[in-house]
């Protein structure tokens, strides 16, 4: 009897589970399984973590992008999560042009600010 096969053996016999025996039925083998735990532990960092512009991004390239910051009504990440119907409020940009977000539209510049 060769090593790899003594190991199978004392294996067998150590544990009622399926060690060395192929894959049965329609789950995810261990290595798509560990993918897609990994996957998941990104994205929920992305959706918990907030950012911050000015430190996740340069300043030149915010003003390239047009990027700017909104808010919104909830008090708190968990209740925007949970409520995210929560309208967004008005919020200002570094070329003090008022922005605000609604239902109706994406994106509406409103002049003079509405405060």
């Amino acid at each position: 009897m060769n090593h790899e096969a003594a190991l199978q053996t004392i294996c067998k016999s150590l544990t009622p589970a399926r060690v060395f025996a192929p894959r049965k039925g329609t789950a995810l083998s261990t290595k798509d399984w560990l993918l897609l735990r990994a996957d998941h532990a990104f994205a929920r960092d992305a959706v918990f973590e907030s950012i911050d512009l000015e430190r996740d991004f340069r300043s030149e390239r915010i003003d390239q992008m047009g990027l700017f910051e909104v808010s919104s009504k909830a008090n708190n990440r968990h209740e925007y999560l949970l409520k995210p119907d929560l309208p967004p409020i008005a919020i200002a940009s570094s070329s003090n042009a008022f922005f605000s977000l609604n239902s109706k539209s994406f994106l509406q510049m409103d002049y003079p600010p509405q405060l």
